[in-house]
């Protein structure tokens, strides 16, 4: 509770009511930025409102719809943003489907930060070699795996063909 309480008066010597008002009116309008990004990308979308300083949103390119293959696809994205330690980015589920979640909250952050964001998200999802993928129904996207990019999800299972397509085999009995 104190130490809480400290930092809010830290906060408000330092820069003020007003001061406060105006970092948390530009952290909305950074969201807001962010959200209008993903609206208009054709690869991301938006999945939920943003009327204060979070976003979410997830990468969705065109004929990518296997839900397994989009969360983890996903979760490369963010993966490869913290890696580079610029941005931080977290995570959440949102009817059942993994979400990046883009907050501002920094005193320091800038419109150019929300821009930063955006041009990271999109070199992450250029960068992530998941183009041209086919997953069959049951598998999902693995990026690490040695035998090839699909796996079998439990209970399914999968083998890659000369051409690296995925045909679903049947269990060994």
């Amino acid at each position: 509770g104190r130490l809480r309480a400290r930092k809010v008066w830290t906060v408000l010597r330092h820069i003020g009511t007003d001061g406060l008002a105006a970092r948390i009116r530009q952290h909305c309008a950074s969201a807001a930025m962010v959200a209008r990004w993903a609206q208009g990308e054709p690869d991301f979308e938006l999945l939920a409102p943003a009327p204060l300083s979070v976003v979410c949103l997830r990468a969705h390119p065109p004929g990518l719809d296997d839900p397994g293959t989009l969360d983890t696809l996903n979760q490369r994205i963010v993966e490869r943003i913290n890696t580079g330690g610029r941005y931080f980015l977290s995570h959440t589920r949102l009817d059942d489907a993994y979400v990046i979640r883009v907050a501002f909250g920094n005193l320091r952050q800038e419109e150019r930060h929300a821009r930063g964001v955006t041009a990271a998200l999109r070199s992450a999802m250029d960068d992530i070699e998941w183009r041209g993928l086919y997953c069959a129904p049951g598998a999902t996207l693995n990026l690490d795996d040695k035998r090839g990019p699909c796996v079998a999800r439990v209970g399914a299972a999968s083998q890659q063909t000369e051409h690296g397509e995925h045909e679903r085999v049947p269990h060994d009995t």
